[in-house]
């Protein structure tokens, strides 16, 4: 299975400042690890605009260019080409869990996202459970209550005279509560076929999410990752945390 994630801005190797209105924890103080929970939280429902000076676009939606599933063995036997996606409801997560150790150098997370909503065009042809499936159009994917657990190393680095970080071996795990799918005009737009196949989809859909779950945590994954180290490329460990 793979995809292409693209997001707006490209890198730039230009320091900054943490915006004024993100909260700054100090490693020194005693409620460290419950000061870096409230400044991701505040932090998180902020990302539905862009920081440019940051290089990180809105994240509500986050656009995806696409999305390949591939066809592989299982009751979704199916390849899909998802197109021009919309991912929403990032910015309602909730954080449970932001910690940071500087001593291992590793970061984790633990979120939940009361709804996640990804639009896209599709093109699909394959089989499910005992259905053959083809069609194009528009589809819906969403998940209630994904609950994201994340944790990951990384290495920092000295430039000009202040330390940075980039995240390596990250993982992540996200499990949803409950699962819901819409593909729109199938087979060719057959009302009565494609209602009762949506209808079969959605009877199994928890099933379905566990067939192609590496592929969506490996984009819930990217987005986590590629949100740090935008920030933590731009802006110092000294200036986040002293």
């Amino acid at each position: 299975m793979n995809y292409l994630l693209i997001l707006i801005f490209a890198l730039r190797a230009v320091d900054c400042t943490i915006p004024s209105t993100f909260r700054k924890c100090g490693r020194k103080n005693p409620d460290f690890q419950k000061c870096l929970q409230e400044a991701a939280q505040n932090a998180v429902q902020q990302l539905a605009k862009p920081f440019k000076s940051l290089n990180l676009p809105s994240l509500e939606p986050l656009i995806v260019e696409s999305l390949t599933l591939e066809r592989a063995p299982g009751a979704v036997s199916v390849e899909q080409q998802l197109t021009n996606c919309k991912l929403s409801g990032l910015t309602s997560a909730k954080i449970e869990k932001y910690d940071m150790n500087f001593d291992n150098k590793t970061v984790a997370l633990v979120a939940v996202i009361p709804e996640g909503v990804l639009k896209c065009e599709y093109k699909m042809d394959g089989q499910i459970l005992v259905l053959t499936v083809k069609g194009e159009g528009n589809a819906t994917i969403g998940c209630k209550n994904l609950r994201c657990v994340y944790h990951a190393g990384y290495k920092d680095y000295v430039k000009n005279n202040k330390t940075y970080f980039m995240v390596d071996n990250d993982v992540l795990d996200a499990e949803p509560e409950e699962v819901y799918i819409n593909f729109e005009n199938l087979f060719g737009g057959n009302k009565e076929v494609g209602d009762n196949i949506n209808k079969v989809l959605n009877e199994n859909a928890k099933e379905i999410y566990e067939e192609r779950k590496p592929v969506y945590n490996d984009l819930m994954k990217q987005v986590v990752t590629e949100v740090l180290n935008r920030v933590f490329a731009k802006v110092s460990i000294e200036e986040a945390f002293e």
